[in-house]
């Protein structure tokens, strides 16, 4: 797709193995075969959606810099950051 709103600035995963990218759209959840599994939408006037990242002292909640502000949104599940060690989720339910 060469649309301006499906650009992709930043993605990250869960320990479930759903990956969230980050668009012009909002954050795209994606399952393990890729399907789009929801989109959380961003604030009404956010700005650019530049990163995302799973922080807090569970990696529960999912940080999101527009423009130059910083929002997050609690979750179901725990995230993954780049220095937690490797994991490998349960095969995908096809």
């Amino acid at each position: 797709d060469n649309a301006e709103n499906a650009r992709a600035t930043a993605i990250k995963c869960d320990v479930d193995g759903r990956v969230y990218v980050a668009t012009n759209m909002g954050i795209q959840v994606l399952d393990q075969t890729g399907r789009v599994n929801a989109i959380l939408p961003l604030p009404l006037n956010a700005g650019q959606l530049t990163q995302i990242c799973f922080g807090y002292k569970n990696f529960d909640e999912l940080f999101v810099i527009c423009g130059n502000k910083v929002f997050h949104r609690k979750l179901n599940v725990k995230g993954l950051n780049d220095f937690n060690t490797a994991i490998k989720p349960a095969k995908p339910k096809l």
